[in-house]
């Protein structure tokens, strides 16, 4: 068919033309619209014309320009095959013709002889790989070289018979053992709720509760730092903390009245507020030190009360110490392991732990703010991670709903060591936004985006149950008191939800 080749358009523009010039060969030349209808007629045969040249002109530029292409492309496989050719004439000379029933190698000789190259290959590799992981050399080398640096140089005089001076590390060391566990049935926790407090307009990004169970410490996006009173649930005092969203708050576990209150915020600043009594009761905060040295927003706050210290961690990827009354800067260190999404401190033993988007986790020395150790194994972003009491356990919670364990061996101080998890929980739907372990470290709870907290056994990684704030509500921050009595949840919607454990039952 004559027209299967153009659109509905150019068939409506052909039988457009020519019903004109139909029109302008029958029509009167003497009436007034012969004029009219022979220019139309010749703007739109010039049309036709012009575009149909430039059709044919566009198709002789593609076409010019695919030859160059081919002509190159064949240029480039004549180059390849007369490489090939060579490749195959050196080892025709240097190796016998194999056989092509030989495992299943190619008819063609050349590409038979490379297969057979490729699997010597992989299996000298497997071997070397299976000989490192059965002598632990890595673990071995890795040792070696952190203790090199610690040898008095006194003990070798580079000598021979001075090398049996050098004493490695003990086999304990390098084959850590997990602690044994208590495989005891877990205890069944009741929770009551006590409280349901419309706290803020936006999202509760963090809650802490004061070490004598009196007071809840709240911050939210929506700029305010709020005070409660955990026997009603009333508020106690309000105040705008930052001119954008607060992110983090923490207290001071024996006196958060005089400078025993920290919050970071998203305009990158940190602040220290004080607790001033107004008659017997009441009590209003006061801002005593605003401290501007990050230039990150601050997603990380706790006061190490051992130290009288407080330490922030930040987007700008440092952890920064101030002195708690002063608000002296103190020290700074720079993890490169990039920005700092939280951290958590365990004071009583010293040690202090970060994480962040690249899932890596530093262990610090608090003290001296030398890492101490790396937490690996772990590629997806974290928002939350917790210490346990005893120091031994430090658990994070990460973007993918998982939730992993680390254990901290005993020669972490002596030797720094990069650890990976001993325990790995499937635990939330989507982000997990907090968490905090029980002070006996044989519980840990849980908090994420799916509206959920979760209480798990950690001798087993077995859930033991859950809480809610409401149907529809997501979760994002949590607080459990210091003996493990009370238990706070903040949502997004501004609501907080507060829980008193009511027995234990064995």
């Amino acid at each position: 068919m004559i027209f299967k080749n153009f659109t509905w358009w150019e068939i409506g523009e052909y039988i457009s033309t020519l019903i004109l010039l139909i029109l302008l060969i029958i029509n009167n030349p003497w009436q007034g619209n012969f004029v009219v209808i022979f220019f139309v007629a010749v703007i739109l045969i010039l049309n036709i014309i012009n575009r149909k040249s430039l059709e044919y002109r566009n198709k002789k530029r593609i076409a010019a320009a695919l030859n160059i292409q081919l002509k190159r492309f064949s240029e480039q496989i004549a180059e390849v095959s007369n490489r090939v050719n060579i490749l195959g004439s050196k080892i025709s000379v240097n190796q016998p013709p194999l056989s092509s029933s030989k495992m299943g190698l190619s008819e063609n000789e050349v590409i038979a002889s490379l297969q057979k190259d490729i699997a010597t290959i992989n299996q000298s590799v497997t071997s070397m790989i299976d000989y490192v992981n059965k002598s632990d050399l890595l673990e071995r080398v890795a040792i070696i070289e952190q203790k090199l640096p610690y040898i008095d140089a006194s003990n070798y005089s580079g000598s021979a018979k001075n090398d049996d001076s050098i004493k490695l590390p003990s086999p304990e060391i390098i084959h850590q053992k997990l602690p044994k566990y208590n495989y005891d049935s877990p205890p069944r926790l009741a929770w009551k709720c006590i409280h349901v407090i419309d706290a803020h307009s936006q999202s509760v990004t963090d809650v802490s509760v004061t070490f004598d169970k009196k007071y809840l410490v709240s911050v939210s996006w929506d700029q305010y730092l709020k005070l409660w009173s955990l026997e009603d649930g009333l508020e106690v005092d309000a105040i705008q903390g930052s001119e954008q969203g607060l992110l983090a708050v923490s207290t001071h576990q024996t006196n958060y009245l005089n400078h025993g209150i920290a919050t970071g915020s998203l305009d990158q600043d940190v602040k220290i507020w004080s607790l001033e009594k107004k008659g017997k009761k009441e009590l209003k905060f006061k801002l005593e030190h605003t401290l501007t040295e990050h230039t990150g927003s601050i997603h990380g706050l706790e006061i190490a009360p051992e130290n009288n210290c407080l330490i922030s961690g930040s987007y700008d990827q440092t952890l920064k110490k101030w002195d708690l009354i002063k608000g002296d800067l103190i020290d700074s260190c720079y993890d490169d392991n990039g920005a700092i999404n939280t951290i958590a401190l365990n004071d009583k033993i010293g040690i202090m732990v970060s994480g962040g988007g690249d899932g890596t986790i530093s262990v610090w020395e608090i003290n001296s703010n030398r890492k101490l150790a790396v937490l690996v194994d772990n590629l997806i972003s974290l928002e939350s991670i917790a210490i346990s009491t005893s120091g031994e356990y430090v658990a994070a919670g990460c973007a993918n709903g998982d939730i992993k364990i680390w254990y901290l061996p005993p020669s972490i101080f002596s030797l720094f060591q990069e650890v990976s998890p001993s325990l790995q929980l499937q635990g939330h739907h989507g982000q997990v936004m907090d968490l905090a372990f029980h002070p006996d470290d044989q519980l840990l709870y849980t908090v994420g985006v799916d509206g959920l907290l979760k209480i798990w056994y950690c001798a087993t990684g077995k859930e033991l149950g859950h809480l809610k704030i409401s149907e529809d509500n997501r979760i994002f921050s949590l607080a459990l008191s210091d003996d493990g009595e009370i238990l706070v949840a903040g949502g997004v919607d501004g609501t907080i939800k507060i829980w008193q454990q009511t027995k234990t039952i064995n």
